[in-house]
């Protein structure tokens, strides 16, 4: 499983989604899930994500920044 969480730029959680199920298989072989953001009750500005998920027991996670432009 593979959890997303979404913050705005002051901290505040705006979007949290657990993807579950197999993901898929991409033309180079890797495995992934994809999630599409409704941004449509979000304001423009930068936000952070994080992606946390386990494999083999080992769990892990990334964080990043990125912009709503509207």
């Amino acid at each position: 499983a593979m959890q997303i969480r979404i913050y705005d730029i002051t901290g505040r959680l705006v979007d949290n989604v657990e993807l579950g199920g197999s993901p898929s298989v991409g033309a180079n072989g890797k495995s992934a899930y994809e999630y599409a953001w409704n941004t449509s009750g979000q304001a423009a500005g930068t936000y952070m994500y994080v992606v946390r998920w386990s494999k083999d027991g080992a769990a892990s996670q990334v964080l990043k920044k990125f912009a709503v432009l509207k």
